[in-house]
């Protein structure tokens, strides 16, 4: 009603800005966020110097995931007023949405001087606190906004995110249980009342949870959340054909999610195809390094993601003796200091010189990622993707050993279509299985002419082997580890439930005893698979897998 009526008067005033700026509230709360960025386009044409019209634009595109003109409109509405909080608010969500914490994060401070009992302020700069791994502030800003404004949904919700990442699934049910009554049929809240009944196992009344929202009342990032955990329950229940259902339309959501990011799956599967390429072509012979051999050099799990690796990530890390650091971009930041793609003649080019500066870069990255190393203790890098930079770390160090993490192909590759990643150029390689199985087979093309070519200290880890015969397992990695057996590993899953943040879709998983569910279980999905997976044919012969592992 109320669009019919600004309709009419547009037609009587169509070059008021107040009734086309109130227009495009309208369009903007029914959901049509590319009318309203239109209509308060058109209001700031004949009104440019208002705040309220720079904010509301601002507004719609950080909802649209437009987030580079969101920024530029918040920064038009700050100099007409330095102290306006909403375009605060809307720049330092443009700047975290773009990747940017650390200058989201000042001008979040800069928001909350100006007004210290903002609620949304302390809500979001918490969320940003969260997002950088700092939880204590965290929480400290996201309860600080509960406090002062118990009817906003975001807190609660944001809370809640906090405690199921963190595995404190008590204060996860105490969160939900201090919601006010008006606010508990929120689309957003009774989200959160299914994934607390998906993490304690109450798969039917999670099912019927979350049947129970109107998806399009929920922002598209929960919709794909909701889709997941749909999925994956159903999947416990074994409804298989519409478990694979919502793991579709989940990606579906995430590859339109994607489209508007402008996050595009080809310059990471251009990077590989060059990769096989150059390293088929060019002969690569690495160097004799005579450089004196490099003391506590870091040992590197390495693999296709959804094969284990957090699994024993959390394992080793249970041993006193070694520090891992988990899923962070060392190498691509060593690679992104060279003038030149990766390929033979670049890293035969490199000199003692070069590899030294390169490594050091390496390991002041480390340093700030790891508490004081004590003496003996071994260094992990677990980033399963750096499998494709394989030359590179062993012409950096020629000493390091490798772990490599296989799963069987067909459960790895469904397994990274069911999982909600955050998306990246590597990540959105997996919203379809056939390009999943693409990824996957150029992966391991990859790795096989790099053992072929390369003389590596490679101990082949089988995921099915470490749930199956454990203890074995872990010691037999252990021993090319050169450390002896510590009890703590038995108990692995109680340092999964003591780390603050994991930084992988497998946080819950590994605060669970082993389990075997996982396995073969691409075989309750053949007939969803078809012949997509045909090309994977190859790489069960590679890895040894046959009818049993």
């Amino acid at each position: 009603m109320a669009l019919k009526e600004y309709n009419k008067a547009l037609l009587l005033q169509p070059n008021n800005s107040s009734y086309l700026n109130n227009k495009a509230n309208v369009l903007r709360e029914m959901g049509q966020l590319n009318d309203a960025t239109k209509f308060y386009k058109l209001a700031l044409q004949f009104n440019p110097t208002s705040v309220r019209y720079w904010c509301n634009l601002a507004k719609v595109c950080n909802e649209n995931n437009k987030f580079q003109n969101a920024e530029k409109a918040a920064k038009n509405a700050l100099k007409i007023d330095q102290e306006s909080i909403e375009a605060l608010n809307n720049l330092g969500l443009a700047l975290e949405n773009q990747n940017k914490p650390q200058q989201a994060l000042e001008i979040y401070k800069n928001a909350l001087e100006a007004s210290p009992e903002n609620a949304i302020i302390n809500c979001n700069i918490g969320k940003l606190y969260f997002v950088i791994n700092e939880i204590q502030q965290a929480t400290k800003f996201i309860k600080k906004s509960i406090s002062l404004n118990p009817n906003l949904v975001e807190p609660y919700y944001n809370l809640c995110e906090i405690y199921d990442k963190t595995n404190q699934i008590d204060q996860f049910a105490k969160t939900l249980s201090l919601v006010p009554n008006a606010l508990n049929k929120d689309p957003s809240i009774q989200l959160k009342k299914g994934q607390l009944k998906f993490r304690t196992k109450q798969y039917i009344e999670c099912i019927d949870l979350l049947d129970g929202i109107d998806v399009q009342k929920l922002p598209i990032t929960k919709r794909s959340i909701l889709h997941e955990l749909l999925g994956k329950s159903l999947d416990y229940m074994q409804n298989f054909d519409k478990a694979f259902f919502n793991f579709t339309r989940m990606n579906e959501i995430n590859f339109d999610m994607a489209y508007n990011f402008e996050i595009q799956a080809e310059p990471y599967k251009k990077n590989i195809v060059n990769l096989i390429h150059n390293f088929t072509e060019q002969t690569y012979s690495p160097k004799n390094n005579s450089e004196p051999k490099e003391k506590g050099s870091p040992t590197f799990i390495i693999g296709f993601p959804r094969s284990g690796t957090t699994l024993l990530d959390t394992v080793l890390r249970s041993h006193p003796d070694i520090e891992v650091i988990e899923e962070k971009p060392l190498i691509d930041t060593v690679i992104s200091s060279l003038n030149e793609p990766v390929s033979p003649n670049t890293l035969t080019k490199l000199s003692q010189t070069q590899l030294i500066k390169l490594r050091n870069l390496y390991e002041e990255e480390s340093k700030k990622l790891v508490k004081q190393i004590q003496n003996g203790q071994i260094i992990i890098d677990k980033f399963p993707l750096n499998i494709i930079h394989v030359p590179l770390i062993n012409a950096l160090f020629p000493e390091s050993k490798f772990i490599l993490v296989i799963r069987h192909p067909c459960d790895c590759v469904l397994s990274c279509f069911m999982q909600n990643f955050e998306l990246n150029e590597a990540m959105v390689n997996f919203l379809s299985i056939k390009d999943t199985v693409a990824l996957y087979c150029n992966v391991m093309k990859l790795w096989s002419i790099y053992s072929e070519q390369l003389i590596l200290n490679v101990e082949i880890v089988k995921y099915e082997n470490l749930v199956s015969n454990f203890e074995e397992t872990s010691k037999k990695i252990l021993n090319f580890l050169s450390l002896e057996w510590d009890d703590n590993l038995l108990k692995f899953y109680e340092t999964g439930r003591a780390r603050n943040k994991i930084m992988t879709p497998s946080y819950h998983q590994v605060t669970e005893k082993i389990y075997t569910y996982a396995t073969d279980r691409w075989k309750n999905y053949s007939k969803n698979l078809k012949t997509d997976i045909n090309p994977l044919k190859p790489w069960l012969n590679y890895f040894s897998y046959h009818e049993k592992n």
